[in-house]
């Protein structure tokens, strides 16, 4: 039984990125785990094989999810997964500080998810967010958004930055180039690379058929006064 599970995982993982992607079930723990890859929540599974490794195949990973996201089931929130974690903890062990510690992570952490779903589309501070999370740039100096200083946090702005993400790249710019979107968008779509030329065309098949016409009239005067010479 295990010789079976290891060899369907070895069919699966020797295909492309693209076909592994297309086989997943909208429902299974696979695909959530690779969708909180792309929002930068988790590591890339073990089971999917080989990860990414050019910019255009992250980038058809970023289509898959555009898709998948469809007809998937929705996410839970970075707040979600740390609220079901923290359920799981003995309290017991954790002084009484602790607990206020996290009481108060929690909160920030909702805090900063209400101020980032807040920002008006084109403001200032939206494109800083998107910066900070594409170039790594700093965090910007703004009464409204308070700096993340834990994990949560984090989860938080990149949670948003991926359900806005497409949104965000055509206001603010794409962390691929123009090559490399192409390239993303002709691995998804599996479409082939063909360096032949352009057939050439003389014409509408009417204007070609007159052109023929032309040249048989000429050619049957040009034997009528070969004859007419003999």
């Amino acid at each position: 039984m295990l010789h079976h599970i290891r060899s369907a995982e070895e069919w699966f993982q020797n295909h492309t990125l693209r076909a592994r992607l297309k086989l997943l079930n909208p429902h299974a723990w696979l695909t959530q785990a690779v969708r909180l890859y792309t929002q930068g929540r988790g590591k890339w599974p073990r089971m999917m094989g080989a990860p990414p490794t050019t910019n255009a195949e992250c980038r058809m990973l970023e289509l898959w999810e555009k898709e998948i996201k469809r007809i998937a089931p929705m996410l839970p929130t970075a707040i979600d997964d740390y609220d079901e974690w923290w359920k799981q903890q003995n309290l017991v062990h954790y002084e009484a500080y602790t607990i206020n510690e996290a009481k108060q992570l929690r909160k920030d952490a909702v805090n900063l998810a209400k101020e980032l779903w807040k920002l008006t589309p084109g403001c200032p501070e939206e494109g800083y967010m998107h910066r900070f999370v594409v170039k790594g740039e700093t965090w910007p100096a703004t009464d409204k958004l308070m700096p993340p200083y834990a994990r949560l946090q984090r989860d938080i702005v990149t949670s948003w930055w991926a359900e806005k993400r497409e949104e965000l790249q055509q206001r603010w710019g794409s962390a691929f180039t123009e090559t490399e979107q192409r390239e993303a968008e002709r691995l998804w779509h599996d479409r082939p690379i063909t360096n032949s030329p352009r057939p050439v065309t003389y014409g509408p098949p009417g204007r070609r058929n007159r052109q023929r016409k032309r040249k048989r009239a000429k050619r049957g005067r040009g034997r009528l006064t070969a004859q007419s010479d003999t």
